[in-house]
């Protein structure tokens, strides 16, 4: 019974990960601004990661393979970005982009422990293990 809204979920989950990932390539120099004003050292490594990060387990939670370990991965993506980019304590103006990624931290725990369910590559392979 909860396949169909896991499905939902992961569908409604990775365009948001997918558009940012986008933004960030194609405002390379502003986004390693951004980043270094933030005080991350080496901002250009920092933000190839980020994207490694955000596209591949963006994938992997759609498709539903390997999900765990997306979720995973956009969860080492999110938790930093939050903390260090969305810090409202300091910036009071950050507010609601930290909530927002902290509801998004809690789906992705949600995937992390549940899996994908029955709509996903993941279960396809328990289906049809390798003979």
């Amino acid at each position: 019974m909860q396949s169909l809204p896991l499905l939902l979920a992961r569908i409604l989950l990775v365009p948001i990960f997918l558009a940012s990932a986008l933004a960030k390539l194609t405002n390379w120099s502003a986004t390693t601004a951004r980043i270094a004003d933030a005080g991350v050292p080496i901002p250009d490594l920092m933000l190839t990661g980020a994207l490694i990060l955000e596209i591949v387990g963006a994938v992997l939670v759609l498709l539903g393979l390997f999900a765990r370990v997306g979720a995973a991965m956009l969860l080492a993506f999110l938790v930093p970005v939050t903390l260090l980019m969305h810090p409202f304590w300091a910036r009071p103006d950050e507010l609601t982009d930290f909530l927002k990624n902290t509801a998004m931290v809690g789906a992705l725990v949600m995937i992390a422990s549940l899996g994908a369910g029955h709509f996903s590559l993941d279960a396809w392979r328990k289906r049809h293990p390798n003979p």
